[in-house]
């Protein structure tokens, strides 16, 4: 060791105020190999925001106290509620890898999740007549789409990604893979007389026309035909509250209805 040469540690930047932690951060995250381009840029842009907020507030008495000023800083910015929660956690973070790294004291920095409830804007649950006079009115692959709809309250990606392979007539299944992971609907009545055509095995897509039978696409036609009707409009998720409804209503109990829609019991 005495003969080679000794090379002194370089000592670590001091952190004097926020802005010097955020961009010491942001300098330690853009060589992570894992962190996606996209994601380095939100981290920039809401670094960006923090310290145009708060730039000189010193970094050693990062706190509650500090997340409750950057709250009101960015509410005084026009920020929705979910975005002041995305850079407080973008504060919150930069904190902790300071910590991790010696550049700041411990301490105890949490950011509470806050739901953000987004009141809809057409949360009309439709009748079952509705519905009918509805899809009577659409036509092609649309109105065959809703009639799934219509027929499963399943979400609208889950049956716009459908394949006929999905359609199990032996076994009286139709399985649905959404958000919530694979679940299955019984094929009784009218639903297996709708999908037994198309129950040849393949790995086909359901929906042939160009774009999918697209969820946006689905929601205007909807919306349209419900206007054109002079009826209350309703979308898709209506049509799946719909189902809801007729399921409960039914004496199902609310844990077999629960796996049948892809909800919790709590939500459903």
């Amino acid at each position: 060791i005495r003969t080679y040469r000794v090379f002194e540690p370089v000592p670590a930047p001091s952190l004097q105020t926020i802005k010097d932690l955020l961009t010491q951060w942001l300098t330690a995250r853009a060589n992570d190999p894992q962190l996606r381009a996209s994601t380095m840029e939100t981290y920039t842009k809401h670094a960006r925001r923090i310290v145009d907020a708060m730039a000189d507030d010193p970094a050693s008495s990062i706190g509650s106290e500090t997340m409750d000023r950057l709250h009101t800083a960015l509410v005084k910015r026009g920020l929705s509620p979910t975005g002041i929660q995305h850079h407080k956690r973008v504060l919150a973070t930069a904190t902790r890898w300071a910590i991790a790294e010696g550049l700041l004291t411990p301490r105890v920095l949490t950011v509470p999740h806050v739901r953000v409830i987004v009141p809809a804007t057409r949360n009309h649950t439709p009748s079952e007549a509705e519905a009918a006079a509805v899809i009577v009115a659409m036509t092609g692959e649309d109105r065959f789409a809703v009639s799934i709809l219509a027929a499963t309250g399943a979400r609208v990606s889950e049956v716009t990604e459908l394949r006929r392979s999905a359609i199990d007539l032996r076994g009286g299944w139709l399985h649905l893979d959404g958000k919530t992971g694979p679940r299955k609907f019984p094929l009784l009545g009218e639903l297996r007389a709708l999908l037994a055509p198309y129950a040849d095995g393949s790995d086909a897509r359901l929906f042939t026309r160009k774009g999918r039978a697209a969820p946006a696409r689905i929601h205007n036609q909807l919306v349209a035909t419900c206007t054109r009707l002079g009826q209350t409009v309703f979308t898709s998720h209506g049509l799946r509250r719909m189902v809801v409804n007729r399921i409960l209503r039914s004496g199902m109990d609310i844990k077999t209805a629960a796996e049948l829609m892809g909800h919790s019991p709590c939500v459903m």
